[in-house]
């Protein structure tokens, strides 16, 4: 690396664990990534929690899923409160990143998925594998606020494939995210609350005006998949800002979209990531730095072809500068995986002769 000074580096590669954990019959499929499975192997293990991926990076920024606002809106009943310390408002800081400003209102990630009829049942089966064009967001967002353009609230579009809705006040709902519904049985994965059968109704009506849009007709004769439905999720309102900046880390890198609202939530300096490790080297400085890639979990489901080509890169780009400056000591790398443990590694660790060399998933099993 071109610094001479020490660099302290936290790194979270969400999806890393997934594959090994839950596609055991891929295994001898996985690319051996030589330079992460030698810096797992040349490293201190410490065994956490395994808290998933969303709460381990909020913690890193101060931020609990516990919190509340100090002066809570009276009007919102008892049952929504509570449910605001138990969520982390995934939509709220999202909305942040993408819009540049947090939240006039309250928001709800309505993000455009591919549901597959089987029999009687629906299953969430597509999310990055539609391809959603900015052109082809506009046009259905318009679509529906037009539907809609006498209800107290409004979808907006955040990327081409994050849509919100944002709504006058917080309504009592709860939901399950992309992650966490992704090539299941949507029954059990319905908004929940108060507001759940409201919102259950809505959705199927916009289900039906997806069905018939322009923009699902041309998707269909190009052989390719409808965006038939919107996946609601991320409800909850922010807590307070704190007054000081409260980030355990001195810089953030990433391009991922919940660490970069935490990031300005936070109060904590942050840019892109760049593409390579020598790109990221030349522009940073000593400190502690937090980086932190895509999230590939649902990648690693949907197409595993290209999750594989995406470990590949990383293990070449960023993970082999990486060995090479925790070897000369210019870096102390930790790795933090979703499934709570953590590999430290630096150059004073280096030389583990005597532990039984494996495979990197076989770090996870």
């Amino acid at each position: 690396m071109a610094a001479e000074k020490s660099l302290s580096v936290t790194l979270m590669i969400p999806g890393l664990v997934f594959a090994p954990r839950q596609q055991q019959e891929i295994f001898p499929h996985l690319p051996t990534l030589p330079a992460l499975s030698e810096l797992l192997h040349q490293s201190r293990h410490i065994s956490g929690h395994a808290s998933g991926f969303e709460t381990m990076l909020a913690t890193k920024f101060g931020f609990s899923a516990h919190q509340h606002t100090q002066q809570p809106i009276q009007h919102i009943q008892h049952s929504i409160q509570q449910h605001m310390q138990e969520t982390l408002p995934i939509a709220a800081l999202t909305y942040w990143h993408d819009k540049g400003r947090p939240p006039g209102k309250a928001v709800l990630r309505a993000d455009p998925v591919y549901l597959k009829v089987d029999r009687d049942c629906l299953y969430l089966l597509g999310q990055t594998s539609l391809q959603v064009s900015m052109d082809e967001a506009k046009a259905l967002i318009s679509q529906i606020n037009s539907l809609y353009s006498d209800m107290p609230w409004s979808m907006e579009i955040g990327a081409a494939d994050r849509w919100y809705v944002c709504l006058e006040d917080e309504v009592d709902i709860q939901t399950h995210s992309l992650h966490e519904a992704f090539g299941k049985n949507i029954d059990a994965y319905l908004p929940q609350g108060t507001a759940g059968k409201k919102w259950r109704a809505v959705f199927n009506e916009i289900q039906m005006l997806l069905h018939s849009s322009d923009v699902n007709l041309n998707r269909e004769m190009n052989r390719r998949l409808p965006i038939n439905s919107l996946w609601l999720w991320g409800e909850g309102p922010l807590p307070s800002r704190p007054a000081n900046r409260v980030c355990a880390f001195d810089y953030v890198w990433s391009n991922e979209p919940l660490c970069r609202g935490l990031a300005l939530w936070a109060r904590c300096p942050g840019d892109q990531l760049p593409a390579t490790a020598s790109e990221w080297s030349k522009l940073t400085q000593a400190g502690r730095h937090l980086i932190v890639f895509d999230d590939m979990r649902i990648l690693a489901r949907e197409d595993f072809q290209s999750f594989e080509s995406k470990l590949i890169e990383l293990d070449e780009t960023w993970l082999e500068p990486l060995k090479k400056a925790v070897k000369n000591g210019q870096v102390q790398l930790s790795i933090e995986t979703e499934n709570g443990t953590v590999f430290e590694c630096a150059k004073t660790l280096w030389k583990k002769w005597w532990r039984k060399k494996r495979l990197w998933h076989q770090w996870f099993n």
